[in-house]
């Protein structure tokens, strides 16, 4: 691999603000000779110091010098992504951490050699040890593209799309936020609109779980820097027999929880917690309708909300409280008149918050939230005409953004999106014009702020993965 770029690579500041190549590859002041293949970047207006600086691709952070500003990370056997002239107090990685793309990883300065605050970075190399090990590495920088981003045009005065590129000495450039295609999580095959449930526990890995062709628990997980860095998938073998499809959620970097009905139609739950491994499937209670699917999330690290649509179709709640007594509540009705046309969805923008979406009779999208100290909202609609019972996917990837997603009457996905402070603070509903049909609802799920990931089935009764990385 010496001398070659493997991995696609954005660039690394914040999308839509325009950053200035103040040198470029073979640059005469400082990019020659083992350093051509590097990149200055200045924000115009004298406004670079402090921007935060993020992840150009995943990896593992392999040497940091916080007091000099400058780390790598390393993408591939033998690929290493450098960082420079980062404010020393700024950077948040250590060596061993992995990142993603998209991460905050520190922010702007003018450490070192360098002639005002700008940011470094070079794709490398390394022969030898890195320092990290005791050793005393050489780098040697490779050519490198970044993909999908804007060029400003000096003579049509307009920005460009480029597709994969290199950065050119003088020219503006700008990050577009990125929608990467549809790719098949191979291996497994489920039955036909089988509901994907995930979860990321921590930044760096993934937790998915479905219903097998055989009513078992299946699960496939992500780890960043693994290798590989997706499992395969793997069943449960507890003798648990699954009459709906699994939801899964996690209290912390260590746990996770899974919900779903068993054939006696109560919603039951297991467990897995970091160096025990999985306890044995528990009652949770109730009666519910054959295949109903609950909502379910951990606003705090002790609180978990379960929301399901009853036998009476109303919304129905349970929660758990660590330190309780019980810890369990029973299950209680929202008795607030409205009619349940889906599962519904519960997700949270933080710990004392819940908002539920639901279909209602009219088949757009219902959305009801809980703050801490003022109770629980009336329904509101959120517009948008779906198939009966179908269910959003929505995750909150920021306090203030929340974004669902569903499939429409045209087997496609459709998106909206929240943005707190925003003016409307919730867009319209837009189509994913990318050619994919969904063979089932879609299910999201976020690894950080500037992180989306959508799971779905396709025609084949795979699993389909379409990531946005901001």
């Amino acid at each position: 691999m010496a001398g070659k770029q493997t991995i696609p690579m954005q660039l690394p500041f914040a999308p839509n603000q325009g950053w200035s190549v103040t040198q470029g590859n073979n640059g005469t002041l400082s990019h020659y000779g083992i350093s051509a293949f590097c990149w200055d970047f200045v924000l115009p207006g004298g406004s670079s110091k402090g921007q935060t600086v993020y992840a150009s691709a995943a990896g593992e952070v392999v040497d940091v010098h916080k007091t000099e500003g400058w780390f790598y990370v390393k993408h591939g056997e033998g690929e290493f992504y450098a960082y420079m002239h980062c404010i020393p107090d700024s950077v948040k990685v250590k060596v061993g951490d992995r990142v993603q793309m998209g991460q905050e990883l520190a922010r702007v300065g003018e450490t070192g050699t360098t002639n005002g605050p700008h940011l470094h970075v070079a794709l490398s190399n390394i022969v030898g040890k890195l320092p990290a090990e005791g050793g005393s590495a050489g780098f040697t920088t490779i050519p490198a593209e970044f993909m999908e981003y804007d060029a400003f045009n000096n003579a049509t005065q307009s920005w460009e799309f480029v597709s994969s590129g290199v950065p050119q000495a003088g020219q503006l450039v700008r990050r577009r936020s990125h929608w990467g295609a549809w790719t098949p999580l191979s291996g497994g095959e489920f039955p036909a609109m089988a509901l994907a449930s995930a979860v990321s526990r921590q930044p760096t890995i993934i937790d998915i779980v479905m219903r097998g062709k055989d009513n078992r628990l299946w699960q496939k997980s992500f780890v960043a820097g693994g290798n590989p860095t997706w499992s395969a998938w793997m069943p449960h073998n507890d003798g648990f027999v699954l009459n709906s499809d699994p939801v899964v959620d996690s209290m912390g970097p260590g746990h996770l929880h899974v919900f779903a009905l068993g054939t006696d139609r109560q919603l039951w739950q297991k467990w897995y917690l970091e160096g025990k491994g999985w306890s044995g499937w528990i009652p949770q209670g109730g009666e519910f309708f054959a295949m109903a699917r609950p909502g379910v999330v951990s606003r705090q690290a002790t609180i978990t909300d379960i929301l399901m649509r009853g036998m009476d179709n109303q919304l129905w709640q349970r929660s758990f409280v660590g330190g309780g007594n019980p810890p369990w509540t029973g299950w209680m009705p929202h008795n607030d008149g409205f009619v349940v046309n889906s599962d519904p969805v519960v997700d949270s923008m933080g710990p004392g918050h819940l908002h539920v979406f639901a279909l209602g009779t009219d088949r757009q999208l219902w959305q009801k939230w809980y703050l801490e100290g003022k109770g629980w909202s009336s329904w509101v609609p959120q517009g948008g005409e779906f198939a009966a019972m179908a269910r959003p996917g929505v995750v909150s990837r920021q306090p203030t953004i929340t974004d669902i997603l569903m499939r429409g009457m045209d087997n496609k996905l459709w998106y909206k999106a929240f943005v707190g402070g925003a003016n409307p603070p919730w867009s319209d509903w837009n189509s994913h014009k990318d050619g994919f049909t969904l063979e089932s609802d879609p299910a999201a799920f976020s690894m950080g702020p500037g992180h989306l990931g959508v799971l779905a089935l396709g025609a084949d009764h795979q699993l389909w993965l379409k990531q946005w990385v901001q």
